[in-house]
């Protein structure tokens, strides 16, 4: 314990004795001691009662004790002090006995108290601020004298979070929450709550917490002033009111972030919970709650003494701002360590002992001590107001106990560890006071393939020679910052990329478990030469201090670098950033470090710089007032300014002035890695502008920064290797194979046909790692010894081209010149140059073995069957009929294997995922897309493989005819699949095929589907629908087709049927809200209470419970190639309103004589779609379907409710029997066996394939 706060102790102390009554007639003082458990109370106890003439009682849990009770136990006391000696220690264990009290204590017992109380004559009482019953101080009267014990707001908190940790039956069997506290969570509390808290009402209703009254809580809004919170909270639950509070008490987050370990998910905490706890039946909203109030995060390790010191400035707050006495200092040593609390404890007794003998010389010296303070105050000379813009020094400002309140750090891998030094020993000599910090960005696990560098021991000679007086921060440390693996970037960045990446996640370590207020960023190749007082000083006011590039123009003269260079890298040099904690600097930190996560390469043509191109938008993100831009020429002084600075710089004694004054620092960017350069004249490799004879002093300047540099031996730790520059097996990374990585998992190439194999199949959160895993994921290194998977399918034959040779190939403009054709003609040779040459180029010779057992792995022989091609990862019209027709050959047990097409087009929605491969062992192919994506299927499948397979296309059209420009990629195929006979008539009409295609056969192929009431589980409530309201639902598809599916005509329809305000009918339109179309069809919908539209996003699972939510479904097209959603619907036995025209017709045609009311009349008109089908529709017509008869059939279910029953009972059967998976997949089978049965010739692509194919 600190000196001031024994002697604090020790007054405290003496205060309570000598202000005890002299004349009351008893032998002995009193002290009441209150407050919840663990506070303190205990032993301050065993201090007062260990003295003879002391009585003490304490009492935990006041906070459940009546007003009156507290009077009863005040009179109890009182009788005590004034019996015999030998009574005391009877009576004191019969009053705890006796504890709980009655509820009701009668008035005479009150007047009681107040009559025996002499005039002069006060009682101590020491309580918490829950107060659940107002006093009556007109009853009692001044004698008693109430001294509050202001328990810490953070601790009883926690008292209440462990108490709701348990289950709801130990709830009610229990009263209390310090109950259930844990001692090793009770010294781990909130950051936020430091001030006194008071509720008002019940909350939630449970007997654990504590009630007050409103009148109460006016009451002590008199009593305590403005401070106090009063709300009534009935409406309130337990969460919500925590939330209102954290928004009360403004207290600066701060004081306990030292050792947290930050919980990033709600499952993570609620293992910390449990495992501190010892519980298993947590509830989720307890959960919930706890986890996002005040941005919980449990504490780990956290010293007893460093709560205490947070907790007595909060003791000071509130004595200066109520003038209340804080009682509870008396429990201090109670926080300290055994030695210490066993010595403070007995210099306590042995005081008060003291006091109690010489009472008077107590006194005496009482006032002396009060009036020797009450001097030395007024020797103090009073502090001066600083200037209006005037900025105490921070190294002089008040903060959280124990964190530093400003800190410096720079961020290197080991081999720039002599600039590091360099950097720190400057900056800790001008700012002794700081902190510094060295962010270690580089792989400090052991590494078994370092052994013949020596790295091992190299890294601990610089972990063992580490100034004590500065932290070093590994990455393990930086982790909880960072929502994704550290490995991640490691591999996907070089080493100065990735140093400058892991950047805000430092910032953020620094602000949270460092508990820093103030952070400074420093580049290691920074000559620091003065305090950087006007950065510290602005960050006082602003959230960032940033320093421009130039702020004066650079000539165009053919030289590097001028305005572009700069303009592509940024306008702000991140060689020095400071920002100040809270506020909007925690979310500009995590935006930053999510766009680095994949966009921090230095490469310009991209819009990449580092971690700084991002900076251009911290001025549009920060509010003007939040940031600071540096314009002083003092600062950050280097080539890229030197052009106009360079003249203004002189050297006296050792010190660099610019004009008058002295520089702050220099910028030597790039400097260290011209360590071992002979040419003394380049000042940096970046840039060729400025030299060193440019000004009389740079170079002398250069020569003494590089002496700084050479005397931390910076050469010699220059030369560590990076520690993540290799697998874990020693093999070095080729850059071609981060440069996949990066790509690969680019949230902006999610069209790739790679991504979802490589998220599935490959551990990607480990890509060092080369060992076989358990999980079954392949490595980095496999995948990128596999052939290559931009592909459709698995190459087959002896010369295949590993995903690793295709990368260096287009990395190579020379060997793709030299192989134009490497998945045809030119593999094998592209292969041979592989193994024999660019495993060397490359330095990857330690994977020739692997290389080349993969180019030339044997290919299994083809087999029965069907490989199925479709976009099984998305949801729209054409990737639906690709799961349809899988799902269909599963049901009658077809082998089929689900192979995923690139380019996924468009989507609405994610699908079921399915286990997709590569590989390709069935004779027979069946690509589930239209005619146009033909080329650009035959460019990713190996040219000298089509012809081993039987090739099915699987095409969907909605107009009479195909367009003619789709006819000619017919010859690719042995035979086309339609979906209704409606597609198979726009291909065979066609002319062009009836002239020189009529070899491939066209095959009607109906798709099919399982829906039942299981699947499409209804939910009316979910979507808002009116119980007993007839529901009309009208679903459109991709923009391009809105004059197709013709939603005008429903609208016009339904208003016809019912008017535009019925109660009893809805018509809802699910669709995408897209431009002009949707516009329109707002405006039609405008001020109906019968229409509504509906632009969710669903899921698949949402999707069909919006199906089975709603009771008919209308399309009133113009043309539909099949219209699966028609098809589920009847399958699920709800009337379909359908045009009676189009595909939809191969399975409506079947409808009962009773439901084709239902099946809607059409004309013709002619249609031209405009834009990208402009070409392949003109001269074409279709449908246009009688809205007077849709009204009618509207009308006509509406008024018969049991044509709805009907429709469940006879169409749903019929159709779920004839278009379900099982039947639609035996039409399947049984095509499958005629084509093997015929054993067609496998049909190799003709001359206009290739065309297409090489124009691709």
């Amino acid at each position: 314990m600190c000196r001031c706060g024994a002697i604090g102790q020790a007054l405290l102390v003496l205060s309570l004795v000598v202000a005890a009554p002299l004349c009351c007639g008893c032998d002995h003082e009193m002290v009441l001691v209150g407050g919840y458990g663990k506070c303190g109370t205990s032993h301050l106890n065993s201090i007062l009662a260990s003295h003879p003439r002391i009585v003490s009682l304490t009492k935990d849990r006041v906070a459940q004790i009546p007003w009156l009770e507290w009077s009863e136990m005040l009179l109890h006391l009182r009788r005590v002090a004034c019996s015999a000696h030998g009574q005391k220690e009877a009576m004191l264990r019969s009053c705890e006995r006796r504890l709980p009290m009655k509820q009701k204590v009668c008035q005479e017992m009150l007047g009681e108290t107040a009559k025996n109380a002499d005039p002069g004559s006060e009682a101590v009482l020491v309580h918490t601020a829950k107060i659940p019953e107002q006093p009556s101080f007109q009853v009692l009267g001044s004698q008693v004298k109430v001294i509050k014990m202001l328990r810490d707001p953070a601790d009883w908190l926690w008292a209440a979070y462990n108490y709701w940790s348990f289950a709801a039956d130990a709830e009610a069997n229990a009263s209390h929450p310090e109950h259930h506290t844990k001692m090793e969570f009770h010294y781990r509390s909130p950051e936020h709550f430091h001030e006194i808290v008071l509720s008002g009402g019940k909350l939630a209703g449970l007997n654990k917490h504590v009630h007050t009254s409103v009148g109460d809580l006016r009451f002590l809004a008199e009593q305590l002033g403005p401070r106090l919170l009063v709300m009534k909270s009935e409406d309130l639950s337990k969460w919500s009111f925590l939330a209102k509070l954290a928004a009360f008490v403004n207290v600066p987050v701060s004081g306990f972030d030292a050792e947290l370990a930050t919980m990033r998910t709600n499952s993570q905490f609620r293992a910390e919970l449990r495992g501190k706890n010892k519980v298993s039946n947590v509830t989720t909203e307890t959960l919930k709650g706890l986890y996002e109030i005040s941005g919980f995060r449990p504490m780990q390790c956290m010293s007893r003494k460093l709560i205490y010191t947070r907790y007595r400035e909060v003791c000071q707050a509130w004595q200066t701002d109520f003038n209340l006495t804080y009682a509870a200092c008396l429990s201090a040593d109670a926080l300290e360590c055994p030695g210490e609390r066993k010595r403070s404890s007995d210099g306590l007794v042995e005081l008060a002992a003291f006091a109690m003998r010489f009472r008077t010389l107590a006194l005496a010296f009482y006032c002396f001590a009060a009036m020797f303070l009450f001097w030395r105050l007024q020797l103090q000379p009073a502090a001066e107001e600083p200037a209006t813009g005037a900025v105490v020094p921070e190294e002089e400002a008040g903060g959280e106990a124990g964190a530093p309140q400003v800190c410096i750090f720079t961020v290197s891998a080991f081999n720039n560890y002599g600039a590091v030094r360099a950097l720190l020993k400057r900056a800790e000599a001008l700012h002794p006071k700081m902190s510094f910090f060295w962010v270690l960005g580089d792989n400090h696990r052991p590494l078994e393939w370092a052994a013949p560098h020596k790295l091992e021991q190299l890294h601990l000679q610089i972990l063992r020679d580490f100034p004590r007086s500065w932290h070093l921060v590994t990455l393990d440390q930086l982790q909880p910052q960072m929502p994704f693996s550290y490995a991640e970037i490691a591999f996907r960045y070089p080493m100065q990329c990735f140093n400058t990446a892991i950047k805000p996640a430092a910032f953020k370590h620094l602000f949270h478990v460092q508990r820093c207020r103030k952070v400074l960023y420093l580049d290691n190749d920074i000559w620091l030469m003065q305090p950087l007082t006007a950065v510290v000083e602005a960050l006082d006011r602003y959230r960032f201090v940033v320093t421009p590039y130039i702020t004066q123009p650079v000539p165009v003269d053919g030289l590097r670098q001028d305005e572009r260079d700069l303009l592509l890298k940024g306008q702000f040099n991140f060689g020095i950033l400071a920002a100040s904690k809270g506020g909007p600097t925690d979310d500009i930190l995590g935006w930053w470090l999510d766009r680095l996560r994949h966009y921090g390469h230095a490469e310009v043509q991209k819009g990449e710089y580092f971690d700084q191109a991002w900076g251009h938008y911290f001025l549009s993100y920060l509010q003007q007032e939040e940031y600071l831009v540096l314009r002083d020429p003092r600062y950050n002084i280097a080539d890229w300014n030197l052009h106009y600075r360079g003249a203004h710089l002189r050297m006296e004694n050792g010190t660099v002035w610019y004009d008058s004054q002295p520089v702050v620092f220099m910028h030597f960017s790039g400097m260290p890695d011209l360590l071992d350069d002979k040419r003394s004249g380049c000042l940096s490799p970046q840039q060729n502008r400025i030299k060193r004879s440019a000004f009389a002093i740079l170079g002398e300047i250069c020569d003494k920064y590089l002496t700084m540099l050479n005397e931390e031996n910076a050469t010699f730790w220059r030369k560590l290797p990076y520690g993540f520059s290799r697998f874990d097996d020693g093999t070095l990374i080729p850059d071609v194979i981060r440069s996949y990585f990066s790509h690969v998992l680019d949230p902006g190439e999610s069209y790739r046909n790679d991504v979802h194999l490589f998220k599935d199949l490959v551990a990607y959160d480990d890509p060092f790692g080369t060992q076989p895993r358990q999980d079954g994921k392949l490595t980095l290194l496999d995948w990128m010894l596999q052939d290559a998977h931009h592909l459709i399918v698995e190459q087959r034959g002896p010369h295949k081209v590993s995903e690793l040779a295709w990368q260096i190939y287009l990395a190579r403009p020379d060997v793709r010149a030299q192989f134009p054709n490497p998945f045809g003609q030119h593999g094998e040779q592209l292969v041979s140059w592989f193994l024999h040459f660019g495993v060397q180029e490359f330095s990857i010779q330690g994977l020739k073995r692997r290389a080349r057992q993969g180019a030339h792995k044997a290919s299994e022989p083809l087999q029965g069957g069907v490989n199925v091609y479709a976009w099984f990862h998305e949801v729209f019209g054409i990737g639906e009929a690709g799961y349809s027709v899988l799902q269909s050959l599963q049901a009658v047990q077809v082998d089929a294997a689900a192979i995923t097409l690139p380019n996924v087009p468009q989507s609405r929605h994610q699908a079921l995922r399915l286990n997709t491969t590569r590989a390709t062992k069935h004779r027979v192919n069946l690509f589930v897309a239209n005619a146009a994506e033909t080329p650009n299927i035959l460019s990713r499948f190996p040219p000298k493989q089509w012809s081993m397979y039987y090739n099915i296309g699987y095409w969907i059209w909605e107009l009479e005819e195909i367009p003619t420009a789709w006819i000619d990629q017919l010859s690719a195929f042995n035979e086309v699949w339609t979906p209704s006979d409606f597609a198979t008539r726009s291909i065979t009409s066609s002319p062009l095929y009836q002239k020189g295609h009529q070899a491939v056969k066209i095959v009607t192929m109906n798709l099919g589907s399982q829906a039942d009431q299981g699947r499409y589980l209804a939910s009316r409530p979910r979507f808002n629908f009116p119980s007993g309201t007839l529901v009309f639902l009208v679903m459109l598809d991709a923009p391009s087709f809105v004059q197709r599916e013709n939603p005008f005509a429903a609208v016009e329809a339904f208003a016809r049927a019912f008017g535009r305000h019925s109660p009893n009918v809805l018509l809802v339109i699910k669709c995408n809200s897209f431009g002009r179309e949707f516009e329109e069809l707002r405006a039609a919908v405008n001020g109906s209470s019968s229409m509504r539209l509906m632009t969710d996003v669903l899921n698949t699972q949402e999707l069909r419970s919006l199906l089975g939510s709603v009771d008919v479904l209308v399309s009133l097209h113009r043309s539909e190639s099949y219209g699966l959603a028609l098809l589920q619907m009847l399958m699920l036995g709800k009337p379909v309103i359908a045009t009676a025209y189009g595909g939809n017709m191969d399975f409506m045609s079947r409808l009962p004589t009773d439901f084709h009311f239902l099946l809607i009349p059409h004309g013709y008109v002619p249609f031209n779609l405009t834009g990208a089908l402009q070409d392949v529709t003109s001269h074409q017509r279709w449908a246009d379907p009688d809205v007077v008869q849709a009204a009618r059939a509207m009308g006509k279910l509406a008024a018969d409710r049991g044509l709805l029953d009907k429709c469940q009972q006879v169409v749903g059967p019929l159709f779920r029997e004839q278009f379900g998976f099982q039947a639609v997949g035996e039409r399947i089978k049984a095509r499958l066996e005629a084509i093997d049965a015929q054993r067609v010739p496998r049909k190799k692509t003709n001359q206009q394939t290739r065309s297409n194919r090489s124009k691709s």
